[in-house]
């Protein structure tokens, strides 16, 4: 699902977008410190703005993580600005150049991993520190880009869990930092004028090129990797060289602006976790603000850019970055959903906190500690590094001391432990590439919730009367079945047509899927998959139909006789077990937390089982409701009578959860697979 950043993606898995560069804001008089400009602040106030009303789901807002890419365009050009003038002015250093650096964004950063530490050993659950621990400390390596892509997806649900998901574009940038200088000190003291802003042109199109080639294999590297992020660095860079040349005519200015103000609303607007991402599609953001950077002059749109307000969101938006996202995981840390009063409540907060942190943490150390050398400052920084990763790396290490819940709980409710004895029993059971035995043969197709479907049938149907195997199919590539490629009017990337491709050609010649007597389709839809189930059904009937004429001497259904069910989609509980941990380590009875779970259950998955039923019934397929088998009207099941998990994450089910769930779907429905 789409968290991503925490992609994650978002997250999905987009799901936190980009450090906004704190770069010379301020400066002013000579040549080495460029003059001012109120518009570049103004930009950011759109950027960062943009990021945050898509983190609170605001609609309007759904492509919103285009602010990475107006932030990375606004670094590229102020940072090579810089460094172009202090060279031709001869007064340039490294050390001063990374000292400046460092003073403008680790006290913000610092404060803000410390806060985001203390709230995350008081909320989190063990394996969600866990998880803390190791992102913090890749943090401090200006690594966190890498760490959040070995993990999933900017953009899937599990990126409502992670605290500093939105750190990977300031690793970025940070990265940027280091190749960056030294190349362009390189370039500009030993090359002809023309060629510092044709070389960067060039790596800017070899990023975008090998970005749009990595995509296809790998849609969140191409994601996270500072590499591909080259490109919009490079929008921003070459603009040092063509301000000069800005138009003088106010109604090409006037345009400029406009243009590319457009270009930013149509990307904030029209993308959606699923656009094809950064590569191609993150031209109209970067052209968007080089368009404004270029122009941001002009006398009346440009007022939109220099008025008060947007010059002073731009002023704290680094703070803003950095704290906005840790509220809206931490606050919604124990709810399922954000009422309206809710996300205007923590743009509020976030506006006070942000400014807060500009007058009190970022300001002084920009402005009124000159006195404190760089080897001092640099010193300082190291300590707190130090004191920062070490109980970091204890919680990474130690299972996010699990201590905090009780030595008993921690033991009872291991997750790891739990989910690893799931997919164990997953992969022992129903694993084959065909069926092996006369018993009736039940094929579960799916994602991962397929398992879960797989090991409740294995765990309470008659073993010497049904044989068990699982089919893995992402619901996404259902939409394929009936042309080949997506829906026209749904917007799937690069990877998943590859992949979708194939896994319906390897659909079609399962040997499981011609062979089987019944079907059971288990994934985790959306209102938009739930379409495609009616293509899939048919496409399982016709290939089971083709098989039983090859093979007119076998015993076996005959075409109107194979059975298909639909599974509805698994209730979603936010933050789930987390509640549940918390409540039980409170000493809350097991009856009291079933029915506050009835609460945190997420709504989108009772409209899709409306849409799912539909289908079914004119399919002629059987329809079952995971949601009425794990919930009633006033209660949800995720502790059994005993106080044993029934799910290790907001919607996958332990054993003891598939086979409580697996034993009541078979007395609601006895006759479902016969």
């Amino acid at each position: 699902m789409s968290d991503k950043r925490a992609a994650g993606p978002r997250v999905s898995d987009r799901e936190a977008s980009v450090a906004p560069a704190r770069l010379g804001s301020e400066l002013s008089g000579a040549r080495s410190e460029p003059r001012y400009l109120p518009d570049i602040d103004g930009l950011r106030a759109i950027a960062v703005l943009a990021v945050l009303f898509f983190h609170l789901g605001f609609a309007g807002f759904t492509g919103g993580y285009v602010g990475v890419d107006i932030f990375f365009v606004v670094s590229g050009f102020l940072i090579t600005r810089l460094i172009r003038d202090q060279v031709a002015d001869g007064t340039f250093s490294f050390s001063g150049f990374y000292a400046r650096r460092a003073r403008r964004l680790f006290p913000a950063l610092f404060l803000t991993l410390v806060v985001s530490f203390a709230a995350a050993g008081m909320l989190l659950s063990p394996a969600h520190l866990e998880q803390f621990g190791g992102s913090l400390l890749h943090v401090i390596l200006s690594v966190s880009n890498v760490y959040f892509w070995t993990e999933s997806g900017y953009f899937d649900t599990a990126a409502r869990l992670k605290p500093l998901l939105h750190t990977w574009s300031l690793s970025v940038e940070e990265q940027f930092y280091l190749v960056w200088p030294l190349t362009l000190v390189l370039l500009l003291k030993r090359s002809p004028r023309w060629l510092p802003p044709a070389l960067i042109a060039a790596a800017g199109a070899l990023s975008l090129f090998f970005g749009s080639r990595w995509l296809l294999a790998d849609p969140s590297g191409a994601f996270y990797f500072a590499p591909f992020r080259v490109v919009e660095f490079a929008f921003g860079a070459i603009l040092v060289w063509l301000v000069a040349h800005k138009p003088k005519h106010p109604v090409v200015q006037e345009a400029l602006v406009v243009g590319g103000l457009g270009l930013i609303a149509y990307g904030v607007v029209t993308f959606t976790p699923e656009t094809s991402y950064p590569t191609l599609a993150a031209l109209a953001p970067c052209l968007g603000a080089a368009l404004v950077i270029q122009a941001g002059s002009a006398r009346y749109s440009g007022r939109l850019l220099r008025n008060p307000v947007a010059v002073g969101i731009g002023l704290i938006s680094y703070s803003l970055y950095l704290i906005h996202w840790p509220i809206i995981v931490f606050y919604g840390y124990y709810k399922s959903e954000l009422t309206d009063f809710e996300r205007f409540a923590i743009v509020g907060a976030s506006l006070v906190a942000a400014a807060g942190m500009y007058r009190f943490v970022e300001q002084p150390f920009r402005r009124g500690l000159r006195s404190v050398t760089p080897a001092a400052f640099g010193f300082v920084c190291a300590m707190l590094a130090l004191i920062l990763s070490l109980p970091a790396a204890n919680a990474w290490a130690k299972g996010g001391w699990p201590w905090r819940f009780g030595a008993a709980l921690a033991a009872d409710y291991d997750l790891d432990l739990l989910r690893m004895s799931s997919l164990r029993f997953t992969t022992e059971n129903v694993g084959g590439l065909s069926f092996d035995s006369q018993r009736r043969k039940v094929l579960v197709v799916g994602d991962s919730h397929a398992g879960d479907i797989s090991n409740a049938l294995v765990m309470t149907l008659d073993p010497a009367a049904y044989e068990v195997k699982l089919q893995t199919f992402d619901d996404v590539c259902f939409l394929f079945i009936a042309t080949g490629e997506a829906p026209p009017d749904m917007e799937v990337n690069a990877f998943y047509t590859a992949r979708c491709k194939d896994e319906v050609a390897s659909y079609r010649a399962s040997l499981k899927v011609a062979s089987a007597d019944v079907v059971v389709f288990s994934v985790s839809w959306t209102q938009k998959t739930a379409e495609g189930a009616r293509d899939v059904i048919e496409l399982t009937r016709q290939l089971s139909r083709e098989s039983r004429l090859a093979m007119k001497g076998l015993d076996g259904p005959r075409e109107n006789d194979l059975r298909v069910v639909l599974m509805g989609p698994a209730p979603l509980f936010l933050n789930l077990p987390a509640k549940v941990l918390r409540l039980i380590g409170k000493g809350s009875a097991v009856e009291k937390i079933n029915l506050r779970a009835n609460a945190w259950r997420a709504k989108e998955g009772r409209e899709v089982d409306a849409a799912l039923a539909t289908t079914a019934a004119a399919a002629g397929a059987r329809f079952v409701s995971k949601g009425d088998v794990v919930c009633s009207e006033s209660t949800c099941t995720v502790l059994s009578e005993s106080g044993k998990l029934m799910l290790f994450d907001p919607s996958h089910w332990t054993l003891d959860g598939a086979r409580l769930f697996g034993e009541r779907i078979r007395e609601a429905y006895p006759d479902l697979l016969d």
